[in-house]
């Protein structure tokens, strides 16, 4: 049986040309997403990819579905809106959001009252990293999303600014490493800094660490990890740090702890984003929401206090 997700796995596969790299970008694990891949050959009926021991390429039959996979989706899309449309729902968004921001009450905050308003027009929330969602918006798989660092240069996408964010140092509660942070940002330059490889979200990369060298800090960076979650996880153990956005701390565990300082204090915003030209309506309803939203809340400033 052949479905959204299926199509969606293969054109990341094609992409980055490594199960193994695709799947880190999909939040699945390999042998998952292997299994997909699998079955997804076993319906067609042909190989859609060549196994090489330094990664995959496509065959000519892989070639040809990636060319034609675009306007699958489409269809597929189409009459999935049709069926809704029947049932009551008259249209389907696509909403992107940073897997690290998903349990941001302001988000969260936004997309219920706007579903509770709305209730023809059904959210699909897809968890997916802002280099990603910015490609999908551009594919037109995406109708909009909750990001930061959006491309100024790029004239087809608008950001209405949610929060203020900032970065923060994650560690484990009551360990080593907090004593230690507790007393100043730069007491950890002997200590592990543990961050996912630049990547993974080259942007907040660069500021994370540009904000350390205005601060004369120098992070011992060890890129021993492939994610955010995996990070906190290591942190958490107390076998090192790392450096978050405020707009992630509610996804952290409850033993980790999180300090601000005024050396890294410089802000960046966390945007709704929208593509130009809009296609449907409803992301008109969307964006005017979120602006009565907005302008009732005031833009909130995303900052973490100690006792909070």
């Amino acid at each position: 049986m052949i479905d959204l997700k299926k199509i969606i796995y293969f054109q990341a596969v094609a992409q980055y040309g490594s199960i193994s790299e695709a799947a880190r970008h999909l939040f699945i694990v390999q042998p998952a997403l292997s299994r997909q891949i699998h079955d997804l050959e076993t319906f067609l009926g042909v190989e859609l990819f060549t196994r090489r021991s330094r990664g995959i390429e496509l065959t000519p039959a892989g070639e040809q579905f990636l060319l034609d996979a675009p306007y699958i989706l489409s269809t597929l899309e189409q009459a999935r809106s049709n069926a809704k449309r029947a049932g009551g729902i008259s249209e389907v968004l696509h909403i992107g959001i940073a897997p690290t921001y998903t349990w941001n009450p302001a988000i969260t905050k936004i997309i219920s009252l706007f579903q509770k308003k709305y209730k023809n027009i059904q959210l699909i929330i897809e968890p997916t990293l802002a280099v990603s969602q910015s490609e999908k918006l551009s594919e037109g798989v995406l109708d909009a999303g909750f990001m930061a660092w959006r491309t100024k240069a790029d004239k087809t996408k608008i950001g209405i600014p949610l929060l203020k964010c900032r970065l923060l140092i994650a560690c484990a509660a009551g360990g080593k490493i907090e004593s230690i942070a507790r007393k100043s940002l730069h007491g950890l330059q002997q200590e592990n800094c543990i961050f996912f490889p630049r990547e993974q979200s080259p942007e907040f990369y660069d500021f994370t660490f540009m904000q350390c060298a205005k601060a004369n800090f120098e992070p011992k960076i060890m890129e021993t990890v492939s994610d955010f979650n995996s990070a906190l996880g290591l942190a958490a153990s107390d076998l090192g740090y790392t450096i978050i956005s405020s707009a992630s701390r509610f996804n952290c565990p409850r033993n980790i702890t999180l300090i601000e300082y005024p050396e890294l204090a410089e802000i960046y915003d966390l945007e709704f984003v929208y593509r130009k030209p809009i296609q449907k309506e409803s992301v008109n309803d969307l964006i005017r929401f979120i602006s009565k939203f907005l302008n009732k809340n005031v833009r909130m400033e995303d900052t973490f206090y100690l006792n909070e």
